[in-house]
């Protein structure tokens, strides 16, 4: 049996990626040279498309945390 990978006419794959929680370690401090995180602050990186440059992740605070007044481009 084959499977056909059609590109949609966008030119990205649209596949289905399945990820379970417990496969994916946490990461804290500099992840791998695209964000940086505040002391404590940890992260699961599920998916990094460069592309769209866009980062899917799952975060953990330590207790009493308050986020910094930030802002974001997007």
């Amino acid at each position: 049996m084959t499977t056909r990978r059609a590109k949609k006419k966008d030119g990205f794959g649209h596949r289905f990626k399945a990820i379970h929680d417990h496969e994916v370690a946490w990461e804290s401090d500099d992840i791998r040279g695209l964000l940086r995180l505040p002391p404590g602050v940890k992260v699961k990186l599920l998916n990094c498309d460069p592309v769209m440059k866009r980062l899917d992740m799952k975060q953990r605070f330590p207790a009493g945390y308050v986020e910094p007044a930030h802002t974001h481009k997007s």
